[in-house]
Protein backbone atom coordinates (compact mmCIF):
# COMPACT_ATOMS: atom_id res chain seq x y z
CA UNK A 1 0.00 0.00 0.00
CA UNK A 2 1.12 3.57 -0.51
CA UNK A 3 3.14 5.31 2.58
CA UNK A 4 1.39 8.93 3.35
CA UNK A 5 2.35 11.43 5.50
CA UNK A 6 -0.45 13.92 7.40
CA UNK A 7 0.82 16.50 8.85
CA UNK A 8 -1.40 18.25 11.27
CA UNK A 9 -1.64 21.42 12.83
CA UNK A 10 -3.95 22.55 15.82
CA UNK A 11 -5.52 25.61 15.78
CA UNK A 12 -3.21 28.43 17.71
CA UNK A 13 -6.01 29.96 20.02
CA UNK A 14 -5.88 29.85 23.67
CA UNK A 15 -8.41 26.67 23.46
CA UNK A 16 -6.58 24.59 21.31
CA UNK A 17 -5.35 22.65 24.42
CA UNK A 18 -8.32 21.96 25.60
CA UNK A 19 -9.68 21.01 22.33
CA UNK A 20 -7.11 17.89 21.93
CA UNK A 21 -7.80 17.00 25.66
CA UNK A 22 -11.34 16.94 25.01
CA UNK A 23 -10.69 14.29 22.52
CA UNK A 24 -7.80 12.84 23.11
CA UNK A 25 -9.38 9.37 24.44
CA UNK A 26 -11.56 8.92 20.96
CA UNK A 27 -8.31 9.93 19.00
CA UNK A 28 -6.14 7.35 20.79
CA UNK A 29 -8.81 4.54 20.86
CA UNK A 30 -8.78 5.29 17.25
CA UNK A 31 -5.50 5.18 16.54
CA UNK A 32 -4.98 2.08 18.40
CA UNK A 33 -7.63 0.37 16.12
CA UNK A 34 -5.78 1.80 13.26
CA UNK A 35 -2.40 1.17 14.08
CA UNK A 36 -4.04 -3.27 14.90
CA UNK A 37 -5.57 -2.90 11.15
CA UNK A 38 -1.54 -1.98 9.63
CA UNK A 39 -2.78 1.09 8.89
CA UNK A 40 -0.52 3.29 11.21
CA UNK A 41 3.10 2.72 11.26
CA UNK A 42 4.09 6.33 12.90
CA UNK A 43 2.22 8.73 15.03
CA UNK A 44 3.35 11.33 17.04
CA UNK A 45 3.63 14.93 18.40
CA UNK A 46 5.39 18.33 17.48
CA UNK A 47 5.83 20.33 20.38
CA UNK A 48 6.22 23.98 21.14
CA UNK A 49 8.62 25.91 22.74
CA UNK A 50 6.34 25.25 25.85
CA UNK A 51 6.95 21.93 25.43
CA UNK A 52 2.88 21.72 24.47
CA UNK A 53 1.73 19.69 21.33
CA UNK A 54 1.07 21.95 18.55
CA UNK A 55 1.19 19.59 15.43
CA UNK A 56 0.48 16.22 14.65
CA UNK A 57 2.41 13.44 12.11
CA UNK A 58 0.96 10.47 11.14
CA UNK A 59 3.06 7.92 9.03
CA UNK A 60 0.33 5.63 7.21
CA UNK A 61 -0.57 2.52 4.75
CA UNK A 62 -3.72 3.40 2.82
CA UNK A 63 -4.53 1.51 -0.09
CA UNK A 64 -4.98 4.87 -1.94
CA UNK A 65 -5.78 8.66 -1.28
CA UNK A 66 -9.27 8.26 -0.78
CA UNK A 67 -9.67 5.76 1.78
CA UNK A 68 -7.01 8.21 3.73
CA UNK A 69 -9.07 10.92 2.88
CA UNK A 70 -12.32 9.73 4.72
CA UNK A 71 -9.96 8.38 7.39
CA UNK A 72 -9.06 11.38 8.25
CA UNK A 73 -12.56 13.24 8.02
CA UNK A 74 -13.61 10.74 10.78
CA UNK A 75 -10.77 11.82 12.80
CA UNK A 76 -12.02 12.87 16.51
CA UNK A 77 -9.37 15.96 16.08
CA UNK A 78 -11.26 17.03 12.82
CA UNK A 79 -14.65 16.54 14.22
CA UNK A 80 -14.15 18.60 17.06
CA UNK A 81 -12.01 21.71 15.71
CA UNK A 82 -8.55 20.79 17.30
CA UNK A 83 -7.08 20.53 13.99
CA UNK A 84 -7.18 23.95 11.64
CA UNK A 85 -5.37 22.89 8.92
CA UNK A 86 -3.60 19.32 7.79
CA UNK A 87 -1.13 18.37 4.78
CA UNK A 88 -1.31 14.99 3.07
CA UNK A 89 1.57 13.93 1.01
CA UNK A 90 2.83 10.59 -0.69
CA UNK A 91 6.11 9.91 1.10
CA UNK A 92 9.21 7.61 -0.36
CA UNK A 93 10.88 6.00 2.68
CA UNK A 94 14.48 5.67 2.16
CA UNK A 95 15.30 4.21 6.37
CA UNK A 96 12.87 2.29 7.87
CA UNK A 97 13.59 0.54 11.33
CA UNK A 98 17.08 2.03 11.57
CA UNK A 99 17.99 0.27 7.61
CA UNK A 100 18.55 1.65 4.46
CA UNK A 101 15.41 0.16 2.13
CA UNK A 102 16.15 -1.32 -0.98
CA UNK A 103 14.02 0.85 -3.05
CA UNK A 104 16.47 3.86 -1.88
CA UNK A 105 19.88 2.00 -2.86
CA UNK A 106 17.98 0.70 -6.23
CA UNK A 107 17.11 4.14 -6.69
CA UNK A 108 21.31 5.91 -5.77
CA UNK A 109 22.35 2.57 -7.85
CA UNK A 110 20.27 4.69 -11.03
CA UNK A 111 21.66 7.91 -9.56
CA UNK A 112 25.33 7.54 -9.46
CA UNK A 113 25.28 5.40 -12.92
CA UNK A 114 23.45 8.37 -14.63
CA UNK A 115 26.34 10.53 -13.80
Amino acid sequence: MPLFAIIAHDKPDAEAPARRRAARTAHFERMQAAVGQGLVRFAGSMLGPDGAMTCSIVLCDFPDRAALDRWVAEEPYVLNGAWDRFEVAPVFAAVEDGVITETWLRLMAAHMAAG
